[in-house]
């Protein structure tokens, strides 16, 4: 598995408001073996061993879900993987909302699963991929395969990119090809879209409804045809349009995985 999680950091709610939550870092954490770091951001004593069985459970509570004391607690405990719920509504679940998740992942170049704070349960095994005209776009590839054989998916590829020429195309389709390649050497099914020009968030948002995914894998500001992923006005867009989980990838985290392609 190119991808290894050793430490997972878990931001929740009360386990009645995060149960999804907490059953996508519990799968992850077994799946890895991980050491979870489980932040409770509310009032109330909480068990929630029994959803981790064996792992090392480190529990840790605050009142508060103040993005200054996530990054706090991520700082202090640098873990590989950050999981928390992200609202934009105060009626609805979330630990951060959706600016300040963008703000969380900007700031601290993690690897970070946010969750849509109103999800009633999860399902991986359609899992989609966006691939832009950015030489570093394919370098996602090894973060869907981990993912794909933690949850037995399927990764439907979408090429996408807001300019419609010609080299623009050519560019996508190579690259995508190549990813779709990738995927079978590492014995992965996936399908293979092409939607040229528009806009990225749109095309991407529309094509998980269509393939009925439950995940995003994204990867931040390296996104050429996203420009500025988690710096403008896309990375909002995308986790607000977005009704299923994204994995965002940070160029730092290319380094520790080794990801290449």
């Amino acid at each position: 598995m190119a991808l290894t999680i050793n430490k997972i950091l878990l931001a929740f709610e009360s386990p009645q408001k995060s149960s999804v939550v907490i059953n996508i870092a519990a799968a992850i954490a077994k799946a890895h073996n991980s050491e979870v770091i489980a932040l409770q951001c509310s009032e109330g004593n909480y068990n929630i061993d029994n959803e981790f069985g064996q792992l090392k459970l480190k529990k840790i509570q605050s009142s508060s879900k103040h993005l200054k004391d996530l990054i706090q607690v991520a700082e202090t405990e640098n873990p590989d993987l950050i999981i928390f719920s992200v609202s934009n509504n105060a009626d609805l679940n979330g630990v951060l909302s959706f600016a300040d998740s963008c703000k969380f992942i900007d700031q601290v170049e993690k690897l970070v699963l946010t969750i849509p704070g109103n999800l009633d349960n999860f399902d991986f095994s359609n899992i989609i991929v966006p691939i832009d005209t950015s030489f570093e776009t394919r370098q996602k590839a090894p973060f869907a395969v981990s993912f794909a054989h933690t949850f037995n998916s399927v990764l439907h590829i979408i090429g996408v990119s807001s300019d419609s020429s010609k080299d623009a195309e050519v560019v996508i389709n190579n690259y995508s090809r190549q990813v779709s390649n990738n995927f079978a050497e590492k014995g992965i099914d996936s399908t293979i879209e092409i939607r040229m020009g528009g806009n990225p968030s749109n095309s991407t948002i529309d094509y998980c409804s269509n393939k009925k995914a439950g995940l995003i894998i994204m990867m931040t500001e390296q996104e050429t045809s996203f420009t500025s992923f988690f710096k403008g006005k896309y990375s909002e867009q995308m986790i607000k349009l977005s009704n299923i989980p994204i994995l965002s990838i940070h160029p730092r985290d290319l380094i520790v995985s080794e990801a290449r392609l």
